[in-house]
């Protein structure tokens, strides 16, 4: 059994929209995302697209220790991160995301100054 991501806001129409977004149209008053709620109650009911989060921990640092520590080593070149960052596996994984992504996509990192 295989499992696959699939992205639907890695579109550079949404992204450029999104950049220009401001800072409340991101976090709202009350949810997060209002943008996304409000087009949802279009096709769900808003009971639904206002539910409070019940998410679940994704073990980060375990794939980070083990299948993707090179990876990380990877990411951590290309970016010229620090060592100290080795407790954030968040933040861990956000950069090897975006590494991914830009590998990916045959984004130069010197097109970000990098």
């Amino acid at each position: 059994m295989q499992m696959e991501l699939i992205s639907p806001f890695v579109d550079a129409k949404v992204i450029s929209y999104a950049a220009a977004l401001d800072d409340k149209s991101y976090y709202g008053d009350t949810f997060i995302k209002p943008i996304l709620r409000e087009i949802g109650t279009k096709y769900f009911t808003p009971s639904l697209m206002y539910i409070t989060k019940k998410g679940f921990p994704a073990p980060y640092k375990l794939w980070l220790e083990d299948p993707l520590s090179e990876l990380w080593k990877s990411t951590m070149y290309a970016f010229e991160l620090p060592e100290h960052l080795g407790n954030d596996h968040e933040y861990q994984w956000t950069m090897v995301c975006l590494y991914h992504l830009m590998k990916s996509f045959d984004i130069s990192f010197k097109e970000l100054g990098g």
